[in-house]
């Protein structure tokens, strides 16, 4: 019976060593596991402290960083004061130019107003002129043509001249001959009958000759005298032509003169 009990208590006492063996292990792991807690923490705190280094350096750097900055923003409202002053000077620069520049620019209107009427003027004038120009060449043309056709007729004429000589000179021969044969002949039949001439077809020769020649002279002289007319025309128109050149010279300079103000007035 005793040994028995002391069986019990051995079993019992070899379950409580299982127990607290089992337990101890269990200590030693969780030991280890605060001991790489630990290890950790250790590590964080290094690294805590570098970093913590770190900020008190960057601190003191942004502390003398930021007293030179309060020394720079000090002397910046000192500038920006003295701009302040500046920019009020300048305010009243510019209002006193404001104030100039709208009687400017009513000069301005007023001058631009006159340059459009003389453009308008300068336009119109150069539009007469352009006419102007093209009747005259238009006059030009008739009067070369005219001219032509009078030399034509001036040729024709001298043609004319010369065959009327010609036929002159020898009707001329013709009525010398005929008026020695009738002569001689009259002689014999009666020596005092005077000589009368008969010769139609010669006497109507000379005559449409003449008649031709009159003709053709009437036409030269209305010729001329259309030619005349025309150049006197001409002359006329290119009279009118240069004084409206010289208006549109002196508009143009008036225009440059006002140009001229206009840019100094920019000025």
């Amino acid at each position: 019976m005793q040994s028995i009990r002391l069986g019990n208590n051995l079993f019992q006492k070899e379950k409580v060593i299982n127990e607290l063996q089992t337990e101890n292990d269990s200590i030693k792991e969780r030991l280890k596991q605060l001991e790489n807690k630990c290890q950790q923490l250790e590590q964080e705190k290094t690294y805590f402290e570098k970093a913590c280094f770190e900020f008190k350096n960057q601190l003191n750097l942004l502390q003398i960083e930021n007293q030179q900055t309060l020394f720079q923003n000090k002397q910046f409202q000192m500038e920006i004061a003295q701009l302040k002053e500046q920019i009020k000077k300048k305010d009243e620069v510019i209002n006193e130019k404001d104030e100039k520049m709208l009687y400017i620019n009513m000069d301005l209107q007023e001058l631009k107003s006159q340059g459009n009427i003389h453009t308008n003027k300068i336009e119109n004038y150069q539009s007469e002129v352009t006419m102007q120009e093209k009747r005259n060449l238009k006059l030009e043309k008739t009067i070369q043509l005219l001219e032509e056709k009078l030399e034509d007729k001036e040729n024709d004429i001298q043609t004319l001249k010369k065959s009327i000589q010609q036929k002159d000179n020898h009707i001329f021969i013709l009525l010398k001959d005929k008026e020695k044969a009738i002569k001689q002949t009259n002689d014999k039949e009666n020596p005092k009958k005077p000589i009368i001439l008969k010769n139609t077809s010669q006497d109507n020769q000379i005559s449409n000759s003449i008649s031709s020649s009159q003709t053709s002279t009437e036409n030269q002289i209305k010729s001329e005298d259309l030619v005349k007319s025309l150049k006197s025309k001409v002359n006329t128109l290119t009279k009118q032509l240069q004084e409206k050149e010289a208006e549109i010279k002196k508009i143009k300079d008036e225009n440059f003169q006002l140009s001229t103000r206009l840019k100094n007035t920019k000025r």
